[in-house]
């Protein structure tokens, strides 16, 4: 087995997921906050619109950039919503975020390069580094700063071999959306000293009560230096379908087509022909509102619940639908809180430390689910913490 291969570990997230799938299979009443998926459907314009290209038989090979109106729509949005501008050369369609993921690592890190990683983070960055030969260097954040990364902290780990940050904005798992400053802070970094950045903006459609979003990519000299990488799997409730996109230019773009070309080809014709035909219209915007508008209104829920909690400590999140919640104020790490509230009381959440070393202390826990559910399981955990008070 190559070495890279060997320094590579499996998901801590799937072990959760994994227990809970077996205690729910022996018939008792899991209620998950686990999984970084949500309850909701893939709206009815995109399911028809499938159904209809299947039926016509669109099930034959699409070109390996993707389907030319498809990329044509994504670079209009990113023109209406953020003023960027991308021709459909520079939009690469991907087996959703995680291909994304693949390909631009194994594109463009090379052996000995570094990579700082804001931290927490999806652990698939620092696994993808290392097969690609590089060495992840992290950049934790701290929940006194709102979670938001701290520019001279990311300064101070630039090496002669940094040659990318990476960032999640909005973020998993913190679900911190950062200011126009932060990311101001953080291109200036990336031009000073010349690096790449790969931003995961899968989340950035779900973002609360008109919070602003501003992109890395927008920011002067950042456009030839970014590789956005977006998925359909959260704005559409479409995790299972396994479609998303990046978009970069110029020879990064070609380097990434080049890894995704010998990886998976291309993704299902009739889905691409389905978002192609559905993502501007008004029917699938209006799922969208009402689903992020149902996951707000349990966020609210989660922040009140808090509140009644003090040996729990968190920051509200702006986007993504999780809640990053300190339990060290329960007397227990975040590993232990996990394992004993999927046991005890058959509540399923994620330890912190699986997404990121310097957080034994965290546990993630989505609320992208029915309202009925959300009432259970925070019942539960209130009985989990009244348990171990006594």
């Amino acid at each position: 087995m190559k070495k890279e291969i060997q320094d590579m570990y499996l998901s801590p997230i799937r072990d959760i997921s994994s227990r809970a799938s077996q205690l729910s299979s022996r018939g008792l009443p899991v209620v998950s906050f686990g999984a970084g998926d949500t309850v909701f459907d893939t709206p009815e314009p995109v399911k028809q619109a499938a159904i209809k290209a299947l039926t016509e038989n669109r099930s034959h090979y699409e070109t390996i950039r993707g389907n030319s109106v498809l990329r044509q729509k994504i670079a209009a949005r990113y023109k209406a919503d953020y003023g960027l501008e991308y021709n459909e050369d520079e939009i690469l369609i991907t087996a959703a975020g995680t291909e994304s993921i693949f390909d631009t690592f194994l594109a463009l890190i090379s052996p000995g390069d570094e990579v700082i990683v804001v931290s927490p983070a999806f652990i698939n960055y620092e696994n993808c580094i290392t097969l690609a030969g590089g060495k992840t260097v992290s950049a934790p954040v701290r929940e006194s700063d709102g979670f938001e990364p701290d520019a001279d902290m990311i300064e101070s780990l630039i090496t002669e071999r940094t040659r990318m940050l990476v960032i999640n904005n909005p973020c998993n798992p913190t679900g911190v959306v950062y200011s126009k400053k932060c990311v101001k802070r953080l291109a200036a970094l990336a031009v000073k000293y010349d690096f790449l950045v790969f931003s995961d903006e899968v989340y950035d459609r779900i973002i609360y009560d008109g919070f602003p979003y501003t992109p890395i990519a927008s920011f002067p000299g950042m456009r030839e230096r970014t590789i956005i990488a977006n998925s359909f799997s959260k704005m559409l409730a479409m995790t299972g379908w396994r479609i998303g996109y990046l978009a970069a230019c110029g020879g990064i773009m070609e380097a990434l087509f080049k890894v995704h070309h010998y990886s998976t080809a291309c993704q299902p014709t009739f889905i691409q022909d389905a978002l192609a035909g559905t993502i501007d219209l008004p029917a699938t915007d209006d799922a969208l509102k009402r689903m992020v508008d149902s996951m707000n209104e349990n966020r609210r829920r989660v922040t009140q619940w808090l509140k009644s909690h003090p040996c729990l400590s968190a920051v509200e999140p702006k986007g993504a639908f999780y809640y990053f919640i300190k339990v060290s104020g329960c007397g227990m790490s975040g590993r232990e809180f996990t394992s004993r509230l999927l046991e005890e009381k058959y509540v399923a959440v994620i330890p912190g430390e699986g997404l990121g070393k310097d957080f034994p202390d965290y546990i993630r826990l989505s609320y992208a689910v029915k309202e009925d559910t959300l009432e259970e399981g925070l019942a539960r955990i209130d009985c989990f913490l009244d348990e171990i008070a006594q």
